[in-house]
């Protein structure tokens, strides 16, 4: 397997050379791994903050990342109990669980979508969202205009709108998760459902 690798502020890209395409995002602790078909993205970073909520049917892990340029983003992995799945799109799930006015795509492929929220407040939230199978799904998001422009051109996206500026960045650990999980939304909306192929079975 041949690669090259490019240092893009805090984002290390990685051209992979081989017939394998797919989509994920991962954080081992010390870096956030990004890849989208066959480009793969490394973010450094460390935790410094970690919540765990259980919600009998869906167990949420969010971490707080300060990466190496001093910045702060979090990456969120949901994942529903085996006999449940989520019901809705990547993108319906995401204005759900932020409370999103509007949100913008700015680049997708079939497993990944760079969004843009419009929140309650005002303000506008980068983010990532990842989704490979119906029982889980991952965000990655606080990334600066810079940060996101350094992402876009590591994957060398086409970009369906020109990104807004002025975005939320995130400055303090206390306030750096912008999503709200609850009870409510998870099992009255709801998030989850059965899961469909089990009810076939």
């Amino acid at each position: 397997m041949s690669k090259q690798i490019f240092l893009l502020s805090s984002i290390i890209a990685l051209w992979i050379f081989t017939g394998c395409s797919s989509s994920d995002i991962h954080y081992n602790g010390q870096q956030v791994t990004l890849k989208v078909d066959k480009t793969l993205l490394q973010i450094e970073g460390k935790a410094i903050g970690k919540r765990r909520q259980n919600f009998s049917s869906l167990y949420l892990s969010q971490e707080i990342i300060r990466t190496g340029e001093g910045s702060l983003i979090v990456y969120e992995n949901a994942q529903t109990d085996t006999s449940y799945e989520f019901q809705f799109t990547p993108r319906q799930i995401v204005t759900i669980v932020f409370d999103a006015v509007n949100s913008r795509e700015v680049y997708a492929t079939s497993k990944i979508q760079v969004l843009q929220l419009l929140l309650q407040n005002g303000g506008v939230l980068n983010l990532i969202v990842q989704q490979n199978e119906t029982q889980q799904i991952k965000f990655l998001y606080g990334m600066s205009a810079k940060q996101l422009d350094h992402l876009l051109a590591a994957l060398q996206a086409h970009v369906n709108y020109t990104p807004y500026r002025k975005v939320i960045t995130l400055h303090t650990p206390h306030h750096a998760i912008e999503s709200r999980w609850n009870d409510w939304k998870v099992h009255f909306i709801p998030l989850v459902i059965p899961y469909q192929t089990m009810l076939l079975n």
